[in-house]
């Protein structure tokens, strides 16, 4: 099992840039979010919806959650949903 040093030099990069994107989403204009993204096929909200959803099942999965959705899978969410996480720790 790793140590604190570890886990912290691999989980500082990853909450500065997860902090990053959520700036970067925060402070974006409501104009922008149904735009087209450089995802020809995928909106703004669809990318940053599709990068919420895979960070979730990762941490769930760090967690001992196998599949941090409903049974319906990910959800369509609305931006302030994407800003936050809900998932739980299965003990």
């Amino acid at each position: 099992m790793a140590g604190a040093a570890e886990r912290k030099t691999f989980i500082e990069p990853l909450t500065i840039r997860r902090r990053a994107l959520v700036d970067l989403v925060q402070n974006m204009p409501d104009s922008c979010w149904n735009m087209q993204s450089r995802c020809s096929e995928w909106s703004i909200h669809q990318v940053v919806r599709h990068v919420r959803d895979v960070a979730r099942i990762h941490v769930a999965r760090l967690g001992g959650v196998t599949f941090p959705f409903s049974t319906s899978g990910p959800s369509s969410a609305p931006r302030s949903d994407l800003l936050t996480s809900n998932v739980t720790r299965r003990t």
